[in-house]
Formats: C-alpha cells, sequence, structure tokens
C-alpha cells in the first residue's frame, strides 16, 4: 500500500492506493489553519479503517507544491518523518500519484522538498523600547 498526503489547499486528505496505484479509500478534512491537527489524524484513521499497518506501507506520496506556504511545511515534514521512521520511501509530488511516480518512488531518497511558489511572508520585528 502506498499513502499519499495532501496539505496544499484549505482540504487536508490522505488517500491508500494499492501496488497498481488503484485508489483504496480517501479521507478528507476542511480547514486550512489547521492541518497540523487533522493530518496524523486523518493517516491514522484511514490506515485504521482499512486494517493497514505501518509496515505495510511500501512509500508515502506527499503534494510537495504549489500550495500555501504553511500547509506544504506540514506534510513534507510529515511525510518526511514517517518516511524515515518507517524506513520507506517518500516522493513530493504535484499531482495524484501515477504509474511512472511508482519507478521514481522506488529509487527516491528518504526525503522530499517542498516546492514553494512565492517566498513566506516574514514581518519584520518590531523595534522594542524597554
Amino acid at each position: 500500500m502506498y499513502l499519499f498526503l495532501d496539505t496544499s489547499k484549505e482540504i487536508t486528505s490522505a488517500k491508500l492506493f494499492n501496488e497498481q496505484l488503484n485508489l483504496v479509500d480517501s479521507i478528507s478534512k476542511i480547514g486550512q489553519r489547521n492541518q497540523s491537527e487533522n493530518l496524523l489524524v486523518l493517516i491514522d484513521a484511514i490506515l485504521f479503517k482499512n486494517e493497514i499497518a505501518n509496515k505495510d506501507l511500501k512509500g508515502i506520496f506527499v503534494i510537495s507544491g504549489p500550495g500555501s506556504y504553511t500547509g506544504l511545511r506540514v506534510g513534507v515534514a510529515t511525510a518526511n518523518a514517517l518516511a524515515f521512521v518507517l524506513g520507506i520511501n517518500v516522493l513530493g509530488v504535484d499531482r495524484v500519484p501515477s504509474k511512472k511516480d511508482l519507478k521514481k518512488i522506488e529509487t527516491n531518497s528518504v526525503f522530499a522538498l517542498p516546492k514553494y511558489s512565492y517566498p513566506p511572508k516574514i514581518t519584520k520585528e518590531k523595534p522594542r523600547h524597554y
């Protein structure tokens, strides 16, 4: 089984694909500002519902861009951490994975990198008056 994570939009989703990349199940939750709270809950729910153990996962696909800056960071960081702990590969994609992505994930390194559409909007620190 392959896990697919998408936190690039307002809807956070987790999907399970079989070895031929046919969709097995999908679960999602609306809420752009709380992907970090929803993602692990969704992953746990979809694995539990389909009786999939962590050891049964062969790889993780994650949307790496374009998308919201923080959303991409949440999804990619979660996918990288899970892949590292489980000893499986992760592949950053910009859409639902296709058959050609199977070969890429088999040879990919353990980490995906986000592809941001724009630089972060970092507010300059205000002067402090003591």
